[in-house]
């Protein structure tokens, strides 16, 4: 809370400084994770909801920007986590279904960006496993195959990195 009253200060100096802001967005999706582990998910929805409005209004301003379009993604994720672990599943698709299009479009236009590649894994294992909270068990197998295809991939790229394979492991 500290670094976010910080941060704030900062953008107020220098308003027009887009690396501030993308900290301040980070700032508040790393919040959000604290706040679900303290089980404050009423906090943890407000802190996601504050890193994906910042994010998307980069990734919209600068859409020659991947990682601004990547942050969204990483707020995207928080936040249908979140809703899923508050059980609105119906929210938690809608959001899944844009976060799942995004991590499609940077892993396919940076195909040599591990780091995207690894956004889609985690992302449809995410995806799949609210579909398959709603009943959609068709769908959701599809989106846990292609986490698997795609931490399958990342792992033969890097074998030796222990989060590819702890990912195929989960899904």
């Amino acid at each position: 809370l500290k670094a976010i009253e910080y941060q704030k200060k900062l953008i107020d100096l220098y308003p027009t400084r887009h690396d501030l802001i993308k900290k301040y967005g980070s700032l508040c999706g790393e919040l959000s994770i604290v706040s679900i582990r303290l089980n404050e998910l009423n906090e943890a929805l407000d802190f996601s909801s504050e890193a994906l409005t910042i994010h998307s209004q980069l990734a919209d301003s600068h859409p020659d920007r991947p990682e601004y379009l990547a942050e969204k993604a990483k707020s995207l994720t928080n936040l249908v986590a979140i809703l899923a672990s508050s059980n609105q599943m119906q929210k938690a698709s809608f959001h899944g279904s844009e976060l799942i299009e995004i991590q499609n479009k940077l892993s396919t236009e940076y195909p040599k960006q591990a780091e995207y590649a690894y956004g889609l894994a985690a992302a449809s294992n995410i995806f799949a496993t609210v579909l398959s909270r709603l009943g959609d068990n068709i769908q959701a197998y599809h989106y846990y195959d292609q986490s698997q295809s795609v931490y399958s991939e990342l792992i033969q790229r890097s074998p030796t990195n222990a989060i590819y394979q702890m990912g195929l492991a989960n899904t």
